[in-house]
């Protein structure tokens, strides 16, 4: 996987230098959680699925941001505003599992799960 701390800053406008640290911390932790879902997405661990790096890329990506909008929420929680909204926001609660974006983004590649 190729995704670096500057990808992630770029990705979420953040400060590159003030917050490169701490994006490259989000990055590797990112990681960990997108090999971990993938090694137990593997219907037969001898033959891996093979997932296109651009897609891999693109889940780890997304982790990422998930794990940078909770660090940045204040108390766990973010104002949002809505495009045409005139109320001045709505605030969201963060706690989100980080692999939610990852899922519907490399599933593509793994055969369904059956049932026992």
């Amino acid at each position: 996987m190729a995704v670096t701390g500057a990808d992630l800053i770029e990705q979420v406008g953040g400060d590159p230098e003030a917050d490169l640290p701490l994006a490259d911390k989000i990055v590797a932790r990112a990681e960990r959680y997108v090999t971990k879902y993938r090694e137990d997405s593997e219907p037969d661990p001898a033959v891996p699925v093979v997932v296109p790096e651009e897609a891999l890329d693109g889940a780890l990506l997304a982790c990422a941001e998930d794990i940078w909008t909770r660090t940045k929420s204040q108390n766990g929680v973010m104002l949002t505003n809505y495009e045409g909204a005139e109320d001045g926001g709505v605030v969201v609660r963060i706690g989100r599992d980080p692999l939610a974006p990852v899922r519907p983004l490399l599933d593509p590649w793994y055969p369904p799960a059956g049932f026992a």
